[in-house]
């Protein structure tokens, strides 16, 4: 059947915000994985479900977020901002066969142009499905349609920004033969249902928090949770309900105990648990234990979360945070970072800045303080049309070894032509792909002649590219590397460091094409 379009939007600090979270899973990866998932692509979003019991299926409820910073809005009535989402959702069992398919649109709002760009703001689609319990694959695409993907290719085609999500999910079976629960569902906050509210679930409407990050921003963990009394339920039945905030060794962090009697077969359960001054930045779960005390049937139930206490954490698109770091941690470091969750990675970035702070015993680090100028400085210098300044080969070195001593500016009439085979230039997408770690090796201090800037660079396809800028940076020594530990330089060399970039496509973009002094750039 034809889920009921069910479209629910809030505004939260939070959501996108934090460090990226569940990378997008390959589509024959048949495991099931935990929600949430993180959709990726030109927008980042969120998904995370929840299943309830049905009569004879298991009611799925979906929630997808996104920020405000990824959307287009235009004028509409009244002066009104608005925005316009397409949600798609494929479901598929085992054989590829599809049985379940979601279309729906969102039509966001904004207050003002400062809403409409704030990452702060969150806007969430709420869906309803009915599945037969078990494994299925699941396909989500979430489309801008008032947006306009950047390239001529693009615009000629109409073709829209979007993000999107293939993974595997297990859809729980609620047995009707016991005390049962319905998956917790993890809120920002719950409030009671007045009328016939679309939104709500029996008498309780409250906010999904489909990224499932609370902390600074939202600093008490909250859910809802539905209990099925079963055969043995009598009228006049109380339950007693053990909330708890468990780290990963499962040791209770924060608990709370209520008492409460359900009206009717069904129970709700909404609950609340601060975690200020109790839990440090990390990965953690929530877990409800129900039981019936008369006949002391029990029942739990629990979930991941992950706190975050930086403002960072909450501020930053995690891609800008990695593309960033990628130019200071090594591949090690890198490697362990992308695999972590948001809030492990919050207390690993903590450790690792603390191991690079040269005065560690006061409240200032000024190597981070000098690293983050740098990332200012080359966004602003070196961004291109397509690029952040960061990751064109210009801004990469301006982040590893400072300003240049001296740069020389010059004009080739001759061109680049091809070279004798000794020379390696990495291609375009591989300087620019930073979740591989990229590193160039070029010619040796020996090979390189100041000035000349003919027989410098193989170009792609052999071909030769005339009359272009080229502008020559020179450091007296090493320049000013953050990290001493880090041996970039693959010689020493008296001459110290210098790097070539070329505009070699007119365009503005200056490419490294050659080097003296080191190996990675």
């Amino acid at each position: 059947m034809t889920a009921r379009p069910l479209v629910f939007l809030y505004f939260a600090l939070l959501g996108t915000l934090a460090l990226a979270a569940t990378p997008v899973i390959a589509s024959d990866q048949k495991d099931p994985q935990e929600p949430p998932f993180r959709g990726e692509g030109d927008l980042s979003f969120f998904v995370d479900l929840a299943g309830f019991a049905g009569a004879g299926f298991t009611e799925v409820e979906w929630y997808v977020s996104v920020s405000n910073d990824q959307l287009v809005f235009e004028p509409g009535e009244d002066s009104v901002l608005t925005g316009e989402l397409l949600l798609e959702v494929q479901v598929s069992d085992l054989d590829g066969d599809r049985v379940h398919t979601i279309e729906t649109t969102l039509a966001p709002q904004a207050g003002s142009r400062l809403d409409s760009s704030d990452r702060a703001i969150v806007q969430v689609i709420r869906e309803r499905s009915e599945l037969a319990p078990g494994d299925y694959h699941v396909s989500v695409r979430l489309i801008d349609r008032r947006s306009q993907k950047v390239g001529l290719f693009n615009r000629m085609r109409n073709v829209k920004n979007s993000g999107e999500l293939r993974t595997w999910i297990r859809v729980p079976a609620i047995p009707d033969t016991a005390l049962a629960t319905s998956d917790l569902t993890l809120i920002r906050s719950a409030r009671a249902a007045e009328g016939d509210v679309v939104f709500g679930r029996n008498g309780v409407d409250f906010d999904p928090n489909p990224s499932r990050y609370y902390g600074l921003a939202v600093p008490s963990v909250r859910y809802y949770l539905e209990v099925y009394g079963g055969p043995a339920y009598e009228e006049g039945d109380s339950y007693l309900v053990l909330s708890q905030i468990l780290d990963t060794s499962g040791i209770p962090l924060v608990e709370r105990k209520t008492r409460t009697k359900p009206l009717g077969e069904l129970l709700v359960v909404t609950d609340e648990l601060n975690l200020e001054g109790s839990v440090s930045a990390g990965r953690y779960r929530v877990a409800s234990v129900v039981m019936n005390e008369r006949t002391r049937q029990t029942v739990r139930v629990e979930r991941g979360f992950d706190v975050l206490w930086s403002d960072r954490s909450w501020g930053l698109d995690p891609d800008r945070m990695h593309q960033e770091l990628a130019l200071i941690m090594t591949d090690d470091e890198y490697d362990t970072l992308v695999d972590l969750s948001p809030g492990a990675r919050e207390i690993y970035l903590a450790e690792f800045w603390h191991g690079l702070d040269p005065t560690p015993d006061t409240e200032r680090n000024e190597l981070r303080e000098t690293f983050r100028e740098r990332i200012r400085t080359a966004d602003h210098q070196f961004a291109s049309a397509l690029r952040r300044g960061i990751l064109t080969d210009r801004g990469r070195v301006w982040v590893r070894y400072g300003p240049p001593d001296d740069v020389d500016y010059q004009y080739s009439a001759s061109g680049f032509g091809p070279g004798d085979g000794s020379v390696r230039v990495s291609e375009p997408g591989e300087r620019a792909d930073l979740g591989s770690r990229p590193s160039a090796s070029f010619q040796s201090a020996e090979e390189f002649r100041e000035g000349d800037v003919s027989g410098l660079a193989t170009q792609r396809g052999g071909a030769t590219i005339k009359s272009k800028q080229v502008e020559s940076w020179t450091y007296d020594g090493r320049g000013s590397p953050l990290r001493k530990d880090r041996q970039d330089l693959s010689q020493v060399s008296h001459r110290g460091l210098s790097f070539l970039f070329a505009d070699q496509m007119g365009n503005g973009d200056y490419q490294l094409i050659g080097s003296q002094g080191t190996s990675v750039y």
